[in-house]
């Protein structure tokens, strides 16, 4: 076997080489792009929550005189500080976009599950604080609401006065049933009267004298709406498919019961329905052979008829040319008064021009004659063919009875699904809304007492790290943020809110500055870099003179060599709120 020369192994391992080269010069720049535009989302998430905790600062905390600060170190202490402002800043901010994705699963990893959110469950509870989503985690929520359900079936119900305290009953039944049930008739007159007055004093309804009235009229409602919770006949809005074909079979079974004479009842209802479905494709079918054998001899017994619509188009046609040919030799007098008296030269002249010219525009026009006169034998054919063709079908469609109720059914069907439907959304809304109303309203500690408690939350299967992470990742971005959606965002408040002050390109706080005016005050947020058309630099505050410097930002050598995006500024927040990246479209 011959040896290969030398040189071509030299050849083939340099276009190794240069394959390698082109598909990283394809691969890498991609990379980085991808990076750069996560990096961008990051920074400018970042500025967003900045915003939205200077908002809190300014408005709801009256210690801080309604005035913003560029500190975020003591912006963080003021905003953290009050349970309040979590819950309401839990809804506003994208905490999974604090960080990148590759940070927030190693956060996530590096968690101890389940242990961890075992511990954070039991203390929300312990703090008789709303659980929120962290019911979905091995359907927690259910667990609670049938430990109630229980609890309040015990004949000996034991634990009353435990679920009278427990429970904070105006959120429960909400504002509107909650006067209702104080103005309720079956109390006496002087209870109602006295009961009211020490509400409207702000007195609790289970400390004053009336409770013993009232109670059996709130539990009454407590009841329902515990019912309501634990409804198993609803399905979630994921589930449309799946419970589609439940429910489709169900309804067919049903409505195969009809008896015969309700079936035809109905088929009357729907003749002219389906007809009216199906009569194009029919037509359709059957009408380049009605027409192959229709054509010569009605073309022959209708030339009066498609004869007019031919010489109406002919007409309209040749009126535009001669216009346009009659302006050309007309002085400007003429033709300002040309377009009043058209009409009337037209017919004058249209007999003239008709004798000399229409006989060769036919013969010139053969294909555009032939599609007119077919177009009018459709037109008048159409009408007759419906009537000879609908008692044919409906022959047709009656000879094989069983594949017409199934048309029917599913004719049916398909109007009555939409109905169906939109009645199982409304058993899964109440559904959810007495979960929600159980939750922000039920001190569970008190109620089912903690050892109870802990029993049940030891119980629960809740997933490990690389769960958790999966769950993360594979929640909705469109819906907000996944850990705030999970229930679990307080784990990693801490972590997330650290990265707050820091621009992840620069690694420097942002830059806020704040404007005292006479009659608002104002505040910008910036990512602390500049792009020039050199060099791009970060500006570095000093925090005792407020003086800045510039740090040259530098890229890396092989980014440098084969490109892929480049560090830039990623934006600001002005003076009135409006965001760089709205008005750009970035």
């Amino acid at each position: 076997m011959a040896e290969k020369p030398k040189g071509s192994i030299i050849y083939e391992i340099l276009i190794v080489i240069l394959i390698a080269v082109l598909i990283g010069t394809i691969l890498y720049p991609a990379r980085v792009w991808e990076n750069e535009e996560e990096l961008q989302s990051v920074c400018q998430t970042r500025m967003e929550t900045i915003q939205n905790m200077e908002l809190f600062f300014y408005i709801s905390d009256p210690s801080s005189g309604n005035t913003y600060t560029d500190s975020i170190p003591k912006l963080k202490e003021v905003v953290f500080s009050k349970p309040d402002n979590l819950v309401t800043l839990d809804t506003l901010v994208n905490w999974d976009g604090l960080i990148t994705d590759d940070d927030l699963k190693q956060l996530i990893l590096g968690s101890q599950f389940p242990e961890e959110l075992r511990a954070y469950v039991l203390t929300k509870v312990q703090n008789r604080e709303p659980l929120g989503n962290l019911g979905v985690w091995d359907s927690l929520n259910v667990r609670l609401v049938h430990e109630l359900h229980q609890l309040l079936e015990d004949a000996e119900f034991s634990r009353i006065g435990a679920v009278d305290s427990g429970i904070v009953w105006q959120t429960l039944v909400g504002e509107n049933e909650f006067q209702n049930i104080l103005s309720s008739p079956t109390v006496s007159s002087r209870i109602r009267t006295n009961t009211q007055n020490l509400v409207r004093r702000g007195q609790d309804i289970i400390s004053t004298s009336g409770w013993n009235q009232f109670q059996p009229l709130f539990y009454q409602e407590l009841v329902s709406i515990v019912e309501t919770a634990e409804r198993t006949d609803v399905w979630q809005e994921d589930e449309e498919d799946q419970w589609e074909k439940v429910k489709k079979e169900e309804w067919s079974a049903d409505m195969d019961t009809l008896s015969s004479a309700v079936r035809d009842s109905l088929w009357q209802e729907y003749q002219l329905r389906f007809w009216e479905n199906e009569k194009e494709i029919i037509w359709r079918k059957e009408r380049n052979k009605l027409w192959k054998n229709e054509r010569d001899e009605w073309t022959e017994a209708n030339t009066s008829l498609w004869e007019r619509s031919l010489t109406q188009q002919w007409e309209s046609e040749r009126k535009a040319t001669w216009e346009g040919e009659t302006l050309e030799t007309l002085s400007d007098s003429l033709a300002e008064i040309f377009p009043a008296q058209k009409d009337s030269l037209w017919r004058v002249v249209v007999d003239s021009i008709r004798t000399e010219e229409y006989g060769s525009w036919k013969q010139d026009n053969k294909r555009d004659v032939d599609e007119l006169i077919h177009t009018v034998w459709e037109n008048a054919r159409r009408i007759t063919w419906e009537d000879e063709t609908f008692q044919t079908w409906i022959a047709e469609m009656e000879a094989d009875r069983e594949a017409l109720w199934g048309k029917i059914k599913e004719e049916m069907w398909n109007t009555e699904r939409i109905t169906l439907w939109q009645e199982e959304e409304v058993r899964l809304t109440e559904k959810n809304a007495a979960l929600k109303r159980l939750d922000q309203s039920v001190k569970w500690a008190s109620v089912l007492g903690m050892g109870r408690m802990e029993e049940i939350i030891n119980q629960l299967d809740l997933p490990d790290n690389e769960g958790m992470w999966k769950a993360v990742d594979q929640s909705d971005p469109a819906k907000g943020s996944s850990l705030y959606q999970l229930g679990i965002v307080g784990l990693f408040r801490k972590a997330l809110i650290d990265s707050v002050a820091l621009c992840p390109v620069a690694h420097l706080p942002y830059l806020i500055q704040v404007d005292d005016t006479s009659t608002i005050k104002r505040i910008s947020i910036r990512c602390p870099i500049v792009d020039t058309s050199d060099v791009v630099v970060a500006l570095k505050v000093d925090p005792k003179s407020n003086d800045t410097s510039e740090v040259v930002i530098q890229q890396s050598t092989v980014q440098k060599l084969i490109g892929g995006g480049s560090v830039k500024n990623h934006g600001l927040i002005d003076m009135d709120g409006a965001k760089s990246w709205e008005r750009t479209g970035s």
